[in-house]
């Protein structure tokens, strides 16, 4: 037991490994009776304010912005770097698919970065002639079961899109997290391997409320 988490058999059909754990946090028992179109709008919610907040980070620094773009696999446990010795791209499944992703209903995490592409952003966006255009370079991954759309190449411009809601994307690739989801925790400040190691905060406090609400997708779902 650590912190009051009571351990339970890896496998089988317990998305929530510590039941009793997860009931005494907040946010779980504020979201666990939604259905799935409900936790859908706070993802839609919570990828918004991230792209506000690197927003407001490039507009409160000199020249950029003062957060790190994120890699795939730092979304939430940061794989790159603390738990390098999982092998996140063997366990998490990847797949090719091909659809249209809108810009007006769905769930973008986007990374603006740079001051001056963020000024144009915010100064073209009230135009009322504003048009979104999908450029070659744009490039977003379908991270499930979650269904927010990572972008990969192309955070200004799409950003810009999710403002404005205009525009649309076609989207080549999808991961899927579950195994992370089913493997991990997270206690409302640190994230925690199947042996209890104490990993590492989230980056931004909506990747752990989107990881407590993967949880909560799980059991919906299963």
């Amino acid at each position: 037991m650590l912190d009051g988490r009571c351990i339970a058999p890896l496998g089988g059909n317990m998305i929530i490994k510590k039941k009793e754990f997860y009931s005494s946090l907040h946010l779980y028992n504020e979201i666990r009776n939604y259905n799935v179109t409900e936790l859908q709008n706070i993802t839609n919610h919570l990828c918004d304010l991230v792209i506000y907040k690197y927003i407001s980070s490039v507009l409160l620094n000199k020249e950029h912005c003062s957060m790190a773009n994120l890699r795939m696999d730092q979304l939430f446990i940061d794989f790159y770097q603390i738990e390098k010795d999982y092998p996140f791209y063997k366990y998490v499944k990847t797949e090719t698919v091909e659809h249209e992703m809108n810009l007006n209903d769905s769930a973008v995490l986007s990374f603006p970065w740079r001051k001056d592409s963020v000024l144009w952003m915010l100064q073209e966006i009230p135009n009322p002639d504003f048009v979104w255009k999908e450029d070659t370079n744009h490039s977003i991954t379908l991270v499930k079961p979650f269904n927010f759309y990572f972008v990969n190449n192309g955070n200004h411009s799409i950003a810009g899109g999710r403002i404005a809601r205009k525009g649309t994307i076609i989207c080549n690739h999808a991961i899927d997290y579950t195994s992370i989801i089913r493997t991990y925790d997270y206690d409302g400040k640190y994230f925690y391997n199947e042996k209890n190691k104490r990993l590492n905060k989230p980056f931004l406090n909506e990747f752990g409320e989107l990881f407590i609400l993967g949880k909560v997708l799980l059991e919906k779902t299963a």
